[in-house]
């Protein structure tokens, strides 16, 4: 039977999650053949222990595939697609894990009866690994569906973990230019997809997503990065922005120009200055705004205190919803 879905799962220095990862993989239920292969970047730790561990107990599905020096993120995710055979490409790094036995047949399903999809994600979990505890679901539709055409949607950790993706290998085939000099790959990977074809939602949770891996990128930037770090960290998405309205032909233009405008915000605020108008670029994307997102941005601006309130007033609410949710789930159980 041949290979339908390739699970790819880059990893370095996951000692203590890569097993997690690996047992989520070899329980998946499935009518169709699929094959496991991970990517471990000379781990520092006894990450490739584990690995071969269970590659020596599953050598029919798991196939190692590492070196012996580092290649870094982006070269170990392009050498392991390299060796993948399947229709579709499942993903899972090797600090998050599935829960779901069911998982990878459920989204192939999904993705066999919508062709018109280039890649499908689900709901997940939330954990905080320094006392492993649930902290959020993330959860960014209420129903199961196929993404309106012209919804400018991007993947990320926030929104689209990437243990919940699967999408069609063809398409990362020959990626355009703007995804090859990238800063974050997850990011430049959903616009591909975005400008590809649909997106499909599951409402399921059906993976975990750690958070606060020692080491991780999430970790490193919030903890580790400097001011000129963070600089060049938004410059760089504002980069692949452009690269990706260019290749889209302008397709979401608007919403491409509302996101740099509040990075562009964010880089000034990050350099000192408040004096946003001042600053010709945030000045240009701000004049193109419609009045309602126009007052938005003078809100945050100008009444600081007022937009404090509100996001406090979110914050309630998502607390009140992850308790609702969570008795949910212990209900469904």
């Amino acid at each position: 039977m041949a290979v339908l879905v390739s699970v790819i799962c880059i990893t370095y220095n996951h000692e203590n999650y890569i097993g997690d990862a690996i047992e989520g993989f070899i329980m998946q239920q499935t009518d169709f053949d699929f094959e496991i292969l991970i990517g471990e970047d000379c781990s520092t730790d006894g990450t490739r222990k584990v690995i071969e561990s269970y590659a020596n107990q599953y050598p029919e599905k798991i196939k190692l595939i590492t070196s012996d020096q580092n290649v870094g993120m982006i070269e170990n995710y392009r050498r392991v697609y390299a060796k993948s055979s399947g229709k579709y490409i499942a993903e899972c790094e090797g600090d998050d894990y599935w829960t779901d036995p069911q998982k990878l047949q459920k989204q192939v399903d999904f993705m066999e009866a919508h062709p018109e999809c280039s890649m499908c994600f689900h709901a997940a979990e939330v954990i905080d690994v320094r006392n492993n505890t649930r902290v959020a679901y993330i959860r960014p539709f209420n129903k199961t569906h196929i993404l309106p055409e012209n919804n400018f949607f991007y993947g990320g950790g926030p929104k689209c973990p990437t243990a919940s993706v699967i999408y069609v290998r063809e398409l990362m085939k020959n990626p355009p230019q703007f995804y090859h000099e990238a800063l974050v790959g997850d990011f430049a990977f959903s616009l591909v997809m975005l400008a590809s074809g649909r997106i499909g939602y599951m409402d399921e949770v059906m993976s975990v997503r750690n958070l606060w891996v020692p080491g991780s990128w999430v970790t490193k930037y919030n903890h580790e990065s400097t001011k000129e770090d963070k600089v060049h960290h938004l410059q760089g998405m504002i980069k692949t922005l452009n690269g990706f309205n260019e290749f889209s032909h302008g397709k979401w233009e608007y919403e491409v120009q509302k996101k740099k405008l509040e990075w562009c915000t964010e880089i000034r605020a990050l350099l000192g200055d408040k004096h946003y108008l001042k600053d010709r670029e945030i000045k240009k994307l701000f004049n193109q705004l419609v009045l309602k997102d126009k007052m938005e941005y003078c809100l945050c601006w100008y009444i600081p205190g007022m937009n404090n309130l509100y996001e406090n007033f979110r914050r309630i609410v998502k607390k009140h919803l992850l308790r609702v949710e969570t008795e949910h789930h212990q209900a469904l159980k």
